[in-house]
């Protein structure tokens, strides 16, 4: 996580946030034979297993679980006899090729799911199978000999993670600003552009980071880092969720 938002930009864009006069700132191949794919999060490398299998880009579900969806090892178990692997709130069966989620009814996965050397392999289909009404938190898309992860990571000054699912947010194209106006969870919080100066910032890794700062508690902010044209992280200083909202959903 710290990787998504360096603290280095994050002070250099508070800092210039809070000694401004208010005045809202400009918006500113071929696959060798036995390839080994590369697997990137937001854009930056993970330790996210990955292999081909039959000619189909697979990956580790243990991996991606703990990397991208922040379930602990310890939530994560495999049962031998069943042939089941679970993160302790849905359960796949390499035996049935299907699964579920507690006592709901089973779902049949586009692909098949393997298990290979203490393994259980999955291919892109997993994500869209294992997801569930309109939410899309996370995206995959296979390309290039690279399997790229999309999640978009809302977090606290304390580095907790926020509780509510949200979307992949990407890029308005009319403003050329977040497009936090499509999320129906941040709007029902009451998040409004006109409430905030927005500034930006260009890294040096083409990555940029907007300053969300209240116009009217200026020590409420977001902070917001862009990658590829959709929004990787958010830092929730009291922006849209208050302390009171996470500190009581995490306590």
């Amino acid at each position: 996580m710290k990787k998504l938002l360096s603290k280095t930009s994050i002070a250099a864009v508070v800092t210039a946030a809070i000694l401004s006069t208010g005045v809202p700132m400009a918006y500113a191949a071929e696959i060798p034979e036995n390839p080994v794919p590369a697997v990137t999060l937001n854009g930056e490398s993970t330790d996210i297993r990955a292999k081909y299998i039959k000619g189909k880009l697979y990956f580790s579900v243990t991996d991606f679980w703990s990397t991208v969806q922040g379930y602990e090892s310890k939530d994560i178990k495999w049962y031998d006899e069943e042939q089941i692997l679970s993160n302790g709130s849905i359960f796949l069966s390499v035996k049935d090729q299907n699964w579920y989620r507690y006592a709901n009814k089973t779902t049949a996965f586009s692909d098949p799911i393997i298990y290979e050397n203490g393994t259980v392999w999955v291919s892109p289909s997993f994500v869209k199978d294992t997801h569930t009404g309109n939410i899309k938190d996370i995206s995959v898309e296979s390309r290039d000999n690279t399997l790229s992860f999309k999640k978009t990571f809302w977090v606290f000054p304390n580095e907790t993670s926020c509780d509510y699912r949200l979307p992949v947010i990407g890029i308005d194209p009319k403003n050329n600003l977040p497009d936090f106006a499509s999320v129906s969870l941040l709007k029902e919080k009451g998040f409004s552009e006109s409430k905030f100066h927005i500034l930006t910032q260009e890294l040096d890794d083409n990555k940029i980071v907007f300053a969300y700062i209240s116009k009217t508690l200026p020590q409420n902010f977001l902070l917001v880092t862009v990658s590829d044209g959709y929004v990787s992280c958010v830092l929730d200083n009291n922006g849209v969720f208050t302390y009171q909202d996470y500190g009581l959903r995490n306590s």
